[in-house]
């Protein structure tokens, strides 16, 4: 196999109603997730790779929930609503359809509220990862909490550590469900981004956790939110970043963590 530069999003939203009164807590994607996790297929919802680096022992989920719109909303029966989710391994598109379906029939929530089926999209987006555009100035959004390794959490998250997130994270999604990783230039991509500052924004922290009906453990969901402008040699960070925003970065991304949004400008000194 040659060198891939391109990655597969399948963006995918079920169109349900509610058949009684449904109240999601203020993290949608807690009930949610619990409830796949006994629909899906064991090997989608926690897979296993023998051998290989010992990061990727646990390979990351081949979806993330995207269902921040439904946190701390009611719905009354008859009204409907979408459950979004992105999948990196388009081939089992059926398989969460099917898992999906399931769910509204059994019921979601302490309740069990049934959920009649309206209908299901599914958007395949493919990510170029050379094809950088120009850029000196860019916002990173963090939608929802978000915890990434290498940042003590003092000032602003740096810039190189957004990029090697979300470069570790695509590598590690395309490497399991894609059989190869991107042919991206690890060590340069580091220096570069390390010459990138962040130059104002405003960050909140958000404390969160949950406890698993599985298994009893609790796990933690805080992070941080808000926005953060950098400034620098931006364009090659471009396409990562955007396929970063279907991926999400950091920790517990399964639950919708770690979503983020993308701005992007180019100064007039800079044109």
């Amino acid at each position: 196999m040659g060198e891939v530069w391109s990655f597969e999003v399948a963006a995918v939203r079920a169109r349900v109603r509610a058949e009684a009164r449904l109240a999601f807590p203020a993290n949608a994607a807690v009930p949610i997730r619990g409830a796949l996790g006994f629909l899906l297929p064991e090997e989608h919802f926690r897979p296993r790779r023998i051998g290989g680096p010992s990061g990727l022992r646990d390979a990351p989920r081949p979806f993330v929930l995207r269902v921040r719109h439904l946190d701390g909303r009611t719905f009354e029966a008859g009204k409907s609503f979408a459950i979004g989710m992105n999948l990196f391994a388009p081939g089992l598109t059926q398989v969460f359809e099917k898992a999906l379906r399931e769910m509204a029939r059994t019921g979601l929530g302490a309740g069990r509220v049934g959920l009649a089926w309206e209908g299901w999209d599914a958007v395949a987006t493919t990510f170029d990862l050379r094809a950088g555009e120009p850029c000196d100035e860019l916002a990173v959004s963090f939608l929802t909490p978000t915890e990434l390794k290498g940042w003590d959490g003092v000032g602003l998250p740096p810039f190189a550590v957004v990029a090697a997130r979300a470069r570790d994270r695509l590598s590690a999604l395309q490497a399991v469900y894609g059989g190869v990783e991107p042919a991206l230039d690890f060590r340069g991509l580091g220096q570069r981004a390390g010459a990138v500052r962040a130059v104002a924004g405003r960050l909140e922290n958000v404390q969160g956790s949950r406890k698993s009906a599985r298994t009893g453990q609790t796990h933690p969901l805080s992070g941080f939110r808000g926005t953060v402008r950098y400034a620098g040699e931006l364009g090659e960070f471009v396409p990562l970043l955007r396929a970063a925003c279907y991926t999400g970065i950091g920790r517990q991304t399964v639950w919708g963590h770690g979503e983020i949004e993308l701005e992007t400008r180019v100064s007039l000194a800079a044109g």
